[in-house]
């Protein structure tokens, strides 16, 4: 009985963490702005809606590529945090580094 102990609970544990979601944002930063993407497990999310806090209450959409582009003409160099929530209500906040080019 203990040798199965040993063995169903390193195998239960990997089997739920996979069944949790690993949503994550990618950037690509350029003058004043940044391209974002959600992923589920490495997978593009569609129509997850990012926020930031320098846009206000606007929210962007991304594409069936989990893309969107945001740009942040106030910005004057720093930290930006960009929030993603998908279809299912998950979750994911990130800051990236927006450089101001004038």
């Amino acid at each position: 009985m203990k040798k199965m102990t040993k063995v169903l609970i390193p195998a239960f544990l990997l089997a739920s963490t996979s069944a949790f979601a690993a949503l994550d944002l990618h950037f690509t930063t350029e003058h004043n702005a940044a391209w974002v993407k959600v992923t589920d497990n490495g997978a593009p999310v569609e129509n997850a809606a990012v926020t930031t806090d320098h846009t206000g209450e606007k929210t962007f959409t991304t594409d069936a590529e989990g893309r969107t582009y945001i740009f942040i003409p106030e910005i004057h160099s720093g930290a930006v945090n960009f929030t993603a929530v998908d279809d299912k209500g998950q979750s994911v906040s990130k800051k990236q580094y927006i450089k101001n080019e004038k």
